[in-house]
């Protein structure tokens, strides 16, 4: 498999976006402005923490921009050391790769996240709604409490500007919740199945294989479903 090239990036920017996850702006140092599909993702390694096969972030920023924006959940050694960085710090970084998105036009979309693996939807949602594309988007995010749901207030603004999004954020561990809110577990049986839609998962391995066994059962064909995985590093 074909490896992509390395190149150095520095942080020029750096936002708190909960209490343990932060985003970092990085800009390539060869002046060179980064190319990529939403959904895909950058390999980042850091010789430091002895772990030369680097670790893999999803970008969560859309193209256009001369940087790339990761979201990095402070949960293990990599990603605490990741959230330590500060502005001016530099670090090694692949080109983006990754097959993690639709390659039709005409589709309608659904998206199922958990927690963190909000970041490559977040980028597509963003994407295509700035290009005001007609399809219908449905989001269903799963965390675990209201206060650790990702990217909020901007989805809430989102969904408020865009009459083709719908978000349904389902919340786990807490019973006293507003109507806004669903209490429970995404339940991927539910979901209508619809002809003409594409279904993109992202989260933990677990959440990710239980979301594409709901779907299978609901009898949506295989080839219609995308799936990315995050690993706690």
């Amino acid at each position: 498999m074909h490896q992509p090239s390395k190149r150095i990036f520095k942080i020029v920017g750096k936002k708190d976006e909960l209490a343990n996850v932060v985003t970092l702006l990085l800009a390539p140092t060869d002046g060179i402005s980064p190319v990529f599909i939403p959904g895909q993702y950058i390999n980042v390694f850091i010789p430091e923490n002895n772990t030369p096969e680097g670790k893999s972030y999803s970008i969560s920023n859309i193209p256009g921009s001369d940087v790339i924006t990761i979201t990095v959940k402070s949960i293990g050694e990599f990603s605490k050391f990741l959230c330590a960085m500060n502005v001016g710090d530099t670090l090694e970084a692949s080109d983006p790769y990754g097959y993690f998105y639709s390659e039709q036009n005409n589709t309608s979309l659904v998206f199922l996240a958990a927690g963190i693996g909000i970041t490559p939807i977040m980028s597509m949602i963003k994407d295509l709604l700035k290009e005001n594309n007609t399809r219908k988007i449905s989001l269903h995010y799963s965390n675990a409490k209201v206060n650790s749901i990702l990217f909020k207030d901007e989805l809430n603004e989102l969904e408020e500007q865009n009459q083709n999004l719908k978000v349904t954020h389902c919340i786990t561990q807490e019973k006293n919740i507003t109507a806004e809110y669903k209490a429970g577990r995404i339940v991927p049986e539910d979901i209508q199945n619809e002809q003409n839609t594409e279904y993109l998962i992202c989260g933990s391995i677990s959440f990710v294989r239980d979301m594409w066994d709901g779907l299978r059962k609901n009898g949506i064909k295989e080839e219609c479903i995308y799936t990315e995985a995050f690993f706690s590093h």
